[in-house]
């Protein structure tokens, strides 16, 4: 696959995350921060366990994917820094849900989110395998 499509398919998966987002999440941080009012774009759709993990979780996995996307077109050279940023980025998610459940950092753990980081990660690998272990 060409470099361009794998950018494509990164920046993709980028945009659905924050589209999940932005239109079926209420009280967004970082936009309430900016005093930035999402109220009047909100969906409303019935809840339920697939919808639940669609709004709540899906978006992180996504952005995770997207992450891993694009810092493997960096890792070409495979010199130490790109080999330490890659790393960095695949453990980043994880550590942010384990400083969740032990309070570290504010947010709720959740081992949805964990099984997702990971499905993601072998998603990747098994795509991947070629130019990260070669």
């Amino acid at each position: 696959m060409s470099q361009r499509k794998e950018y494509i398919i990164a920046l993709s998966s980028l945009i659905c995350g924050c589209f999940i987002y932005l239109f079926f999440r209420k009280n967004i941080i970082g936009l309430e921060v900016l005093s930035i009012d999402t109220s009047s774009l909100i969906i409303e759709i019935e809840h339920n366990i697939v919808t639940d993990i669609i709004i709540y979780n899906l978006p992180d996995a996504l952005w995770f994917f997207s992450l891993i996307l694009f810092q493997i077109q960096f890792y070409k050279n495979r010199s130490l820094l790109s080999k330490v940023i890659l790393y960095a980025c695949i453990a980043l998610p994880f550590i942010g849900e384990i400083m969740q459940k032990h309070n570290i950092i504010s947010g709720t753990f959740d081992i949805i989110d964990v099984v997702l980081y990971a499905l993601v990660l072998i998603i990747v690998m098994i795509w991947k395998r070629k130019k990260l272990f070669t």
